[in-house]
């Protein structure tokens, strides 16, 4: 219930005076007005992007890498030439395929005449069987080394045609930027050793880890604030995906959530942040937190009527971003309300 406690003083007795955290009393008024009033659900998270949008290069063969042409930072098109290897093993291997492709084909051709002869009972079972087993052993060799040239980048067929390299040429089998760079020109590298890696930005988004005990009050469609760590610029997103398992180390399930501002050049991909999604979000009746005068266990607002300071008892519900939300705002409604430093002015006028 709504009720006036005391009169005041009036408004022009009070301008004279100075507050204890040393304003002026002259009023700041304001009117009671919707808002957005929401609970927030605290989490931690960092920008990423998807699985697609990231390419490690590894090498697939020993080699040395030479003719590095990009640092990290640098933008790339997919396509673009990255680096070079070199070695006698990248050699060795077109050779091998090359003579596995000439026993498999004259074993192939054996085959065939051991099988006329057997058909013709010209010779025995065993020695047709033989014939069989090495142009299975040819073919499987024939094949997996045609395989491994495909791997490494070669093409069989311009192998066959004579043009063997020494080298091969890495390109970016994606656009984007050079996130890391692991080896140095003129360094001898191991297979599958990792090389360079290539991040495509223009989809960034924010990977949330939210504890389980409060996942069940989170879904797709809520807004989500979010700053970068060392930052305090405001960022806006919306969950679009709930994860469905609790990672046992932290307690926590993965939300992800679309940016609202995808290619923000301050959103860099790996950065840590602190966020919060707003649930049970609404448009509530509110006013400033500093509107707020607590007395025992009574809330006041001053009215500002008639060049008087009237205080009325409210009743308060939950605080977002500085404004407290109203429960019996009818009253309130369209009355001119001190918005700020209304604690000092009550104090003050009551000296």
């Amino acid at each position: 219930m709504v009720a006036s406690l005391m009169a005041c003083q009036p408004a022009h007795e009070q301008s004279s005076k100075r507050l204890a955290n040393g304003t002026t009393s002259q009023p700041v008024i304001t009117q009671i007005s919707k808002r957005l009033i929401t609970d927030i659900v605290e989490c931690t998270g960092r920008i990423d992007v998807p699985p697609n949008q990231r390419a490690a290069l590894y090498t697939p063969i020993g080699a040395v890498v030479s003719d590095i042409q990009v640092l990290p930072g640098d933008l790339v098109q997919q396509g673009q030439k990255l680096f070079t290897l070199t070695h006698q093993n990248i050699v060795k291997v077109q050779e091998d395929y090359l003579i596995a492709r000439s026993t498999y084909e004259t074993e192939k051709v054996n085959l065939e005449r051991k099988k006329v002869l057997y058909d013709n009972q010209s010779i025995s079972q065993r020695e047709y069987r033989t014939a069989q087993h090495r142009f299975n052993v040819a073919r499987a060799s024939y094949l997996s080394l045609r395989e491994q040239l495909t791997l490494i980048g070669l093409s069989p067929a311009m192998v066959e045609a004579g043009n063997i390299s020494s080298s091969l040429i890495f390109k970016a089998p994606i656009s984007g930027f050079v996130a890391e760079i692991m080896a140095v020109s003129g360094s001898y590298i191991d297979v599958n050793t990792p090389i360079l890696t290539l991040v495509n930005t223009d989809h960034k988004h924010v990977e949330l880890q939210v504890y389980a005990d409060q996942i069940n009050r989170v879904r797709p469609g809520q807004e989500v604030r979010f700053h970068l760590a060392g930052n305090d610029t405001e960022y806006q997103a919306y969950v679009h995906l709930v994860g469905k398992e609790v990672q046992e180390d932290t307690r926590t399930i993965t939300v992800h959530a679309h940016l609202h501002e995808e290619n923000d050049p301050n959103l860099i991909v790996g950065s840590y942040l602190y966020a919060g999604i707003l649930v049970n979000a609404d448009s509530l009746y509110s006013l400033p937190v500093d509107a707020i005068v607590q007395l025992g266990d009574q809330q006041v607002v001053l009215l500002h009527e008639n060049n008087n300071l009237v205080p009325y008892q409210v009743q308060t519900g939950k605080t977002f971003k500085g404004y407290v939300h109203i429960l019996n705002y009818q009253e309130l409604l369209k009355k001119n309300i001190v918005a700020k430093d209304a604690y000092y002015l009550y104090d003050s006028q009551n000296e």
